[in-house]
């Protein structure tokens, strides 16, 4: 026996709430009467099934053709791309979903038992709303990880750094939050970790910049490396005032538009421990760095012009 009206509203309340969790992600005006029309009208195209089954409206291209509809109906038409991916986070939320709410429909079910009521709304309500939660909590955190990502990912940048003739290659982030300077040059510091830096300098000269050691003349530190130490003073919230021992490099490079660029007045500062857990970067680079860059291709135009 088929119950149309309980197996509409069941069909519209799940498009209801992938269309509700679709705009969430994607961070859309929710209207709520586009989404209850819309909702709807994927409840009718179910009860359409169940009555014809005409194969010409419910194959796989009919079946593309009402959800690109739906997703139309539900959020509007502003832009292709802003659509299609409407469409893609709709089809995303849509499969998460009816994963989820299956993987916990079979979990509790005895073995051997199947869904043999397949014209009717077999999966209880409890397990929808239960299903749905999971899935929302799931796509917010692994959006928001991917969004954060996303976000310091533009801020790295290629820098190469050249002490010695000996030169490193690592990857930097751009922060904002990074303002210590040379208080006498104005130099910004561009702080690496130890690890990268022992690669190209002296372990003595390392104990040195780290604060591990004073300054004893040895075989491998001599005079000309202590023409490169600075001392930067800086301030942390909380912790008293200290003093950061910097190295002036020879070189140092950042890649910005894809173009190798040089840093003509910076210093080298030390950082004990991995700036990034995940070992994405490998130095902080101030903002100036790049404001720099930008005011050297401004004066390079003003004097071609």
């Amino acid at each position: 026996m088929l119950y149309v009206d309980l197996i509409f509203l069941f069909n519209s309340a799940v498009d209801l709430l992938v269309l509700w969790l679709t705009a969430t992600i994607r961070k859309q005006v929710i209207c709520w009467w586009r989404l209850l029309l819309t909702a709807g009208i994927g409840g009718l195209y179910v009860i359409g099934y169940l009555i014809a089954n005409s194969s010409i409206f419910y194959g796989f291209c009919g079946k593309m053709l009402v959800s690109f509809l739906m997703v139309f109906l539900a959020f509007g038409f502003t832009g292709f791309l802003a659509w299609w991916r409407n469409v893609l986070v709709f089809y995303l939320v849509s499969f998460l979903c009816s994963g989820v709410i299956l993987g916990l429909k079979y979990a509790g079910l005895e073995k051997g038992e199947v869904l043999d009521n397949w014209r009717g709304p077999s999966i209880s309500w409890t397990l929808v709303i239960v299903g749905f939660i999971f899935a929302w909590l799931y796509t917010r955190l692994s959006f928001k990880s991917l969004a954060e990502r996303n976000a310091i990912n533009e801020q790295l940048v290629q820098l190469r750094v050249s002490v010695m003739e000996k030169e490193l290659l690592l990857t930097g982030l751009v922060d904002t939050g990074n303002q210590l300077r040379d208080p006498l040059s104005r130099r910004p510091v561009i702080v690496i970790e130890k690890k990268q830096l022992l690669k190209i300098l002296p372990v003595d000269l390392m104990s040195i910049l780290s604060h591990q050691a004073t300054f004893n003349l040895s075989a491998d530190v001599t005079a000309r490396w202590f023409e490169k130490i600075r001392f930067i003073p800086y301030k942390v919230i909380g912790v008293n005032s200290g003093m950061l021992k910097a190295l002036k490099p020879d070189q140092v490079y950042i890649m910005y538009q894809k173009r190798w660029k040089e840093l003509h007045e910076v210093l080298i500062g030390v950082a004990m421990e991995r700036l990034s857990t995940d070992g994405t970067y490998q130095a902080l680079i101030p903002l100036d760095c790049l404001t720099f860059i930008k005011q050297d291709q401004a004066k390079q135009r003003l004097l071609v012009e």
